[in-house]
């Protein structure tokens, strides 16, 4: 059974993601129909499409075998689920093709956007050092947007950018941490430790 905090950290998780998925829905109806845009996702298992299975990790970190995609690919994708991730759904209402992972071999064409996302990833960086953290995937994405620029031009690459769609699904690995090494935290602990997740993640932002 888990510890009340844990589990109400759980239900506000929970709430979160479906608030996150009614934002995204309503938001997505401005791009629906237009002919192309780019999205670009970044956060942990909730949303990877399989970054981590070209990785040198811990196989607890990966999603290449079964059961994981057996319901809808009918192979292992690398997405932390049987089927497809949220990402995916968002793409398809899109009108765009399923996002392939950023380091899937030989792929730079980015104009439809990619999925920076790392299982296991987290916002402070010293919580997990196997995993692509926040300042990881905002690097990597600064790589894309300058590629971006070569192949296109500046305009062009700055109307993709502009337009597009960004995903986040961070802090949630941080959090679970947080409970696990801290097992009766305080009020003023946990509302210290949000803000230190937040406070670095604001810092990534504005480096990158």
């Amino acid at each position: 059974m888990f510890p009340a905090k844990s589990a109400l950290s759980i239900h506000f998780s929970i709430l979160i993601f479906l608030s996150r998925l009614l934002f995204l829905t309503s938001s997505l109806e401005s791009w629906r129909a237009d002919k192309h845009v780019a999205m670009f996702v970044f956060g942990d298992s909730l949303f990877d499409a399989g970054n981590n299975d070209f990785l040198n990790i811990s196989i607890d970190y990966k999603a290449d075998f079964p059961p994981y995609g057996e319901t809808f690919f009918n192979f292992s994708t690398g997405r932390s689920c049987d089927g497809r991730i949220l990402p995916d759904f968002a793409a398809t209402y899109a009108n765009l093709p399923l996002l392939l992972p950023y380091l899937y071999p030989g792929f730079n064409n980015f104009s439809h956007g990619v999925n920076f996302v790392s299982a296991g990833a987290d916002v402070l960086p010293q919580t997990d050092p196997e995993t692509l953290n926040s300042r990881i995937q905002l690097s990597d994405f600064k790589k894309v947007a300058n590629l971006l620029k070569q192949q296109l031009g500046d305009a062009e690459a700055k109307k993709i950018l502009m337009d597009a769609i960004y995903l986040n699904s961070f802090g949630g690995v941080d959090d679970v941490r947080f409970l696990h090494n801290n097992r009766n935290p305080t009020e003023s602990e946990m509302e210290e430790f949000v803000q230190v997740v937040m406070g670095n993640f604001t810092d990534v932002i504005k480096v990158n």
